[in-house]
């Protein structure tokens, strides 16, 4: 079967919205009718092995989606009561209502809190469900280091049972059906949209950025893409504003985008002080606001990926040694909280005393973990999903049981260690998690305030000290000379600070994340790109933790990709640091997980751990991260035997986890217009990611996002200052190679601290930067009437406040640096 082109593509989205007739008479397709016959032939005869032994086949939502959204008219008589659900679907009889204010129908007596308050619910338990299939782990405890997890698994994600009724098509439907789901999943990783205008060389200044081009066969070269060296506040602030408060967006297709800005202001607040936006997680209101309405408009993509927030369909289940599974789902009769009096976790999330395990702890649940399993994998991870559960439902319930399990751990975890091992890391783990949900859900339900001053009563006595602590033995580390010591611990700490940092409007805390986080990324990803790291065969793209395992290279990734869009969030560019390091990270990365264990398909220089020599008599294989060496340790006391010098770059570890690969793609694709085949190969495969651990989820509020929220605000009065704007209008040949004045980028350099054992940083506060740049930017626009569109149905008390202005005087913001590495 041929593949779907860009029009075809455009067609099949928007008839299954239910515009079929409409666009029919508006564009003519040639060929159209036999293209259907083929693509629903395809889908269908897939689906004839599922048919239930009673008759009917089942009706899984991708085939309602694509026979009968697309061409009820061409439907088999087979599939007609399929149909018939759909139809039901369309009326309104299976949808979910949802609300600016969430609510629900309780009986119990309500208790308001201020323009959102809503009725209190009671609360029952029962068991939670876990997830059916399980995947094989081939993962090697001869693999030393500090593990931040259990086992990992290694097998072809892609051919992974689901854990709840989401049949898999063959692989032809799967092409057709991704295409339609996902047009911004090109082969080329592009979006089918034009190239997005930052007017770089007049406005902003124009970056060639390395990016690793992998053939099927392996071979590998570097490509140069453009993009904008980095975009600053002013630029980011007044390019969201434009598209929030203009009259006019033609960019989102099934949306009446009127609604979306009237929730968007309905939701977003600003503190003056702090200058944070709230809610400023990683959603922000505009992604709330534009993932409500897609819901409500039963956009079939975030239908799909609720689906699996709720159930866990789709869901690749973490499985430990002895079998179990981390559930899944999200159950609105959550079993937990599973809370330990103790925490003391050794590396690996090991406990010392499996007596301390919590009453309730889950059957079959592994009780040499259940420090580690109680408060990430199970409470933690579950309170951001509920947080999250409750926007996408409007059920005040789940909000109600984030509140409660973040309650029970404040109120009743006395002691958290070991801070000499593994506890800096747990402590970081539940702390990015539990403040992006208590964010997520400010002011939005009753008790929420009573439980924020718990959790940062708790944080602050024995959360943060361990994450401290362990930042300045990583000090000290640098200080003696110690190479390569920057890893995921790393990011998630900076993630775990920026969490808190805007939770509680904390500038210092929120810097301190912002240059922990260029360090981590400089030092992180510096193989193949700084000089002195090229050496050994080592190529753009992998990071210190690449020939370590894959498993954990994500995690480093997915924390800082965590990190660069809370800080989008707050209109602070971060994805650029270092020259765009994340994206050959990213892409390299996506091709060996795609890999998998066909060696073929790895990027050249790279084998499969199965093809290491065996080890000298008596040792073990393992890796050095502060080598970069694998090396043969006695089996018995673990000293070091011999170097392994045979060039190759031996990897093992490999499997999917959803370590923001969305938030990245709709970062660097959608937003900027950079092409990312591989990221956009990975992401097809897993087209509906999943919430585990301390990232994820952004298939629901972030997927296709990019041409609403950003692209549909670049005009040359919000990428560039006034003074740049009306140059650039009025020569069309001149160039400003400078790309000064308010909407310029400047040098990377002077926001990302240098890594160096004094601790010494560079780093200048955007904070700082921001009120200056943006009072001329705002002066230019009170001159141009078409700029002025900017700042149309804002509210006005927070445009003053986020502007820093009061009548013409710019406010004065203190500038704020942490010292050292933050």
């Amino acid at each position: 079967m041929g593949r779907l082109d860009g029009i075809v593509v455009a067609y099949a989205c928007r008839a299954v919205r239910g515009q079929s007739e409409r666009l029919k008479a508006e564009v003519q397709l040639p060929g159209m009718v036999p293209l259907l016959l083929l693509l629903l032939s395809a889908l269908a005869g897939s689906h004839a092995a599922v048919q239930q032994n009673s008759g009917a086949p089942m009706c899984p939502m991708e085939m309602q989606v694509v026979m009968c959204g697309l061409a009820p008219e061409l439907v088999p008589q087979a599939y007609q009561h399929c149909c018939i659900h759909w139809q039901a679907r369309k009326r309104g009889a299976h949808k979910h209502v949802y609300y600016t204010t969430p609510q629900h129908s309780s009986s119990s007596s309500s208790s308001g809190v201020g323009q959102h308050g809503t009725r209190k619910a009671d609360i029952s338990t029962s068991s939670t469900s876990s997830s059916s299939s399980s995947i094989a782990s081939n993962s090697s405890s001869t693999f030393s280091g500090n593990s931040s997890s259990s086992s990992s698994s290694s097998s072809n994600s892609s051919n992974s049972s689901s854990s709840s009724d989401m049949p898999r098509i063959d692989a032809a439907g799967q092409e057709y059906l991704v295409q339609m789901l996902r047009p911004d999943l090109n082969p080329n990783g592009s979006l089918v949209a034009d190239e997005p205008n930052y007017y770089m060389g007049h406005c902003t200044q124009k970056l060639r950025v390395p990016v690793p081009v992998i053939t099927p066969n392996g071979s590998m070269h570097v490509t140069y893409q453009r993009a904008p060296r980095r975009l600053t506040k002013d630029v980011i602030f007044k390019t969201k504003a434009y598209v929030m408060s203009s009259l006019r967006t033609t960019n989102l297709k099934f949306t009446d985008f009127d609604p979306v800005k009237a929730t968007y202001k309905a939701l977003r607040s600003f503190n003056e002080s702090s200058g944070f936006v709230h809610p400023g997680g990683v959603i922000g209101p505009a992604e709330l606001a534009l993932m409500q309405h897609r819901l409500q408009d039963n956009a079939t993509l975030q239908e799909l990926a609720l689906k699996t927030l709720l159930t866990g369909a789709g869901v690749i289940p973490k499985t430990y040694n002895n079998g179990w599974q981390v559930p899944t789902d999200t159950p609105i009769n959550y079993a937990g909280p599973f809370v330990l009096v103790n925490v003391s976790a050794r590396y690996g999330g090991s406990n010392k005393d499996s007596g301390e395990c919590p009453q309730n702890y889950p059957d079959g649940a592994p009780k040499d973990n259940c420090a580690h399993i109680s408060l990430v994998e199970l409470d933690a991870q579950q309170t951001y999903k509920q947080a999250l559960a409750f926007w996408a439902t409007g059920n005040v319930t789940y909000a109600e049981n984030a509140l409660r399990i973040t309650h029970a751990w404040a109120s009743n975890n006395q002691a958290f260690g070991d801070v000499r091992e593994n506890g800096p890391l747990e402590a970081a783990w539940a702390v990015a998690s539990f403040a992006k949900a208590l964010e997520l859900l400010r002011g939005r339900v009753p008790g929420w305030q009573a439980t924020y001053e718990e959790f940062m009563a708790w944080t602050e006595q024995l959360l943060m000290p361990q994450t401290d602590e362990y930042m300045n033995s990583t000090k000290n580390a640098i200080a003696i000379g110690q190479q390569n010591v920057l890893n995921n611990w790393h990011s998630t700490i900076a993630e775990a600070w920026m969490a808190v940092g805007v939770l509680t409007d904390d500038k210092v805390r929120y810097r301190k994340a912002v240059n922990l986080y260029h360090a981590t990324v400089r030092d992180y990803t510096k193989w193949g790109r700084a000089k002195g790291f090229r050496d050994g065969g080592r190529v753009l793209g992998e990071t210190s933790e690449t020939l370590r395992d894959i498993y954990h290279t994500q995690f480093g990734l997915g924390g800082l990709l965590q990190v660069a869009e809370m800080a989008w969030q707050q209109d602070m560019d971060l994805y650029s640091s270092n020259q765009f390091a994340l994206v050959p990270a990213l892409e390299l990365t996506a091709r060996i997980i795609m890999a998998n264990d066909s060696e073929a398909q790895l990027p050249q220089g790279f084998k499969l751990l199965k093809s290491m020599p065996k080890p000298p008599g008596g040792t073990v294989w393992a890796f050095d991260m502060q080598r970069q060496r694998f090396f043969a340790k006695n089996r018995t006391s673990g000293a070091w035997v011999a170097d392994l010098n045979d060039g190759i770059k031996y990897l093992q570890g490999i499997t999917f986890l959803p370590t923001a690969w969305e938030h990245a793609y709709n970062h660097y694709v959608g937003r900027l217009g950079l092409k990312m085949p591989e990221t956009a190969a990975l992401i097809k495969r897993h087209y509906v990611d999943w919430y585990a651990m301390h990232w994820g989820g952004g298939t629901l509020s972030h997927a296709n996002t990019a041409g609403s929220l950003w692209r549909a605000g670049l005009r040359p009065f919000t990428v560039c200052s006034h003074e740049q704007h009306h140059r650039h209008a009025g020569s069309s040949g001149s160039s400003s190679s400078s790309g000064g004045g308010s909407g310029s980028s400047s040098s990377s350099s002077s926001d990302e601290p240098a890594l160096s054992s004094s601790g010494s940083s560079s780093s200048s506060s955007h904070m700082g930067n921001s009120s200056r740049s943006f009072s001329s930017g705002t002066d230019s626009s009170r001159s141009s009437g078409r700029s002025s569109n900017i700042r149309q149905g804002m509210n006005a008390g927070h445009r003053r406040a986020r502007l820093g202005r009061s009548g013409s005087t710019p406010a004065r913001v203190k500038r704020v640096v942490g010292g050292g590495l933050y």
